[in-house]
């Protein structure tokens, strides 16, 4: 784990120094609107603001609701509470390494549930990837409705709604079928033995892959899963555009629906690149893009960029490593162990 962290520092501080150059020019080039930046943080409206952090942490409820859906429905009784320090600290742990922005770092998140509550590493990484697999056609909905309300088509509406239909059906079914057939068990299983290394717990010392894509199947094969877990997702990415909406109140503007749903789903599929952590530089830079690109004010975007920013990776940040700590990931955990599924 300290290699990883190491070979992560490098990294970072390897692109933060062209960074500091590029950053240094744009201050120049911008010093007149980053002033007018300034006087419209001055007066932003608190209550809009504080309304916008309280959607943060409302959406993490959301998120461990839909995990304990499947969870639940696998035999593992994990409290909603738990799974909510659990989703708090890992987003502190993806926010501080290259990983993806759009969730949880899910190493963290499956590392945390085992070690926590006693969950096996199968069950937790096929809960996890299941979180991620719902997460698709939401956002993919996402942007396509906001490309479809916000721009000029280049081609036929029909060929567009095509598309759509292919990018909500095709991924899902495509996973369906490598977890129903066992595809890919072998790579998988290596992939998993250098996590096992990695945690300190050995070769071998992880639960059969068999498990997790019998799990995995179980969850997509019931409706009864299938359904709330769609659901969630919605409500969860609902509460993301939303935030977003209030960050905007919060500086006077009021932004139209295709530049949200467009600010809600590009930089999420711009923070998958593994480029810094918590998707920095990647994340910001595309969200100012589309602002711009619906004409907001440069300062209005700038300032409304920073805000966002300082709600979904700082302040996220902040009380991720204080929930790490309250856990006590070096010593006994104030979490009681989860019992095993009966049969």
């Amino acid at each position: 784990m300290e290699g990883m962290m190491g070979r992560t520092l490098r990294r970072t501080l390897f692109v933060l120094l062209p960074l500091s150059l590029a950053l240094s020019v744009l201050l120049v080039c911008w010093r007149d609107d980053l002033h007018s930046m300034a006087g419209i943080l001055r007066g932003v409206r608190f209550r809009w603001f504080a309304a916008a952090i309280l959607l943060y942490f409302g959406s993490i409820v959301i998120w461990a609701l839909r995990w304990r859906v499947s969870l639940s429905y696998l035999g593992f009784g994990v409290g909603l509470k738990d799974l909510y320090l659990i989703l708090s600290g890992s987003v502190f742990i993806n926010n501080v390494t290259p990983l993806f922005r759009g969730g949880a770092d899910p190493l963290g998140r499956v590392y945390l549930l085992g070690k926590l509550r006693g969950v096996p590493y199968s069950s937790a990484l096929s809960t996890t990837f299941l979180d991620h697999l719902f997460d698709f056609p939401v956002v993919i909905s996402f942007l396509m409705l906001g490309l479809l309300l916000g721009i000029s088509l280049p081609f036929p509406l029909h060929w567009f709604l095509l598309l759509w239909l292919f990018f909500l059906l095709f991924p899902p079914f495509l996973v369906f079928g490598v977890v129903r057939k066992e595809v890919g068990m072998g790579a998988l299983g290596r992939l998993l033995n250098r996590l096992a290394r990695l945690l300190g717990r050995g070769k071998g010392a992880l639960p059969p892959i068999r498990e997790m894509y019998r799990s995995s199947s179980s969850v997509l094969s019931s409706w009864r899963c299938v359904v709330p877990l769609l659901l969630l997702s919605l409500l969860m990415w609902s509460l993301d555009l939303l935030r977003l909406f209030l960050v905007f109140l919060s500086l006077g503007y009021r932004p139209g629906l295709p530049m949200l749903l467009l600010a809600t789903s590009l930089p999420t599929l711009a923070g998958l690149v593994p480029f810094l952590p918590g998707g920095l530089v990647l994340v910001e830079a595309t969200m100012l893009s589309v602002f711009t690109f619906f004409r907001v004010p440069l300062p209005t975007a700038l300032a409304a960029t920073l805000l966002e920013r300082m709600i979904s990776l700082l302040l996220s940040t902040l009380v991720g490593a204080g929930v790490l700590s309250y856990l006590g990931l070096t010593g006994p955990s104030p979490l009681r162990r989860a019992r095993p599924p009966k049969g």
